[in-house]
């Protein structure tokens, strides 16, 4: 698997994520629960699985992804 390919799923796992939360987040609204959206966004964060390995290695990718943008950014000024 390439890295653009792996660079393609991390992103995909944490906009899958980022799209639940979303989806919560207007459930909540059209049924106008009593939670404050900070509360909500507590709970979502609370909800995330920070033990799963897929999350993490999405993660991973997506920073060592950015520290290269940053290096080849830096060294070309």
């Amino acid at each position: 698997m390439g890295i653009a390919t792996e660079l393609c799923d991390a992103a995909t796992k944490i906009q899958a994520s980022f799209r639940g939360h979303q989806a919560r987040k207007q459930t909540q609204v059209e049924t106008k629960e009593t939670k404050t959206q900070e509360e909500q966004d507590k709970e979502d964060i609370d909800n995330i699985d920070l033990t799963d390995p897929d999350l993490n290695k999405a993660a991973t990718k997506i920073q060592a992804s950015f520290r290269g943008h940053k290096v080849r950014k830096d060294t070309t000024n």
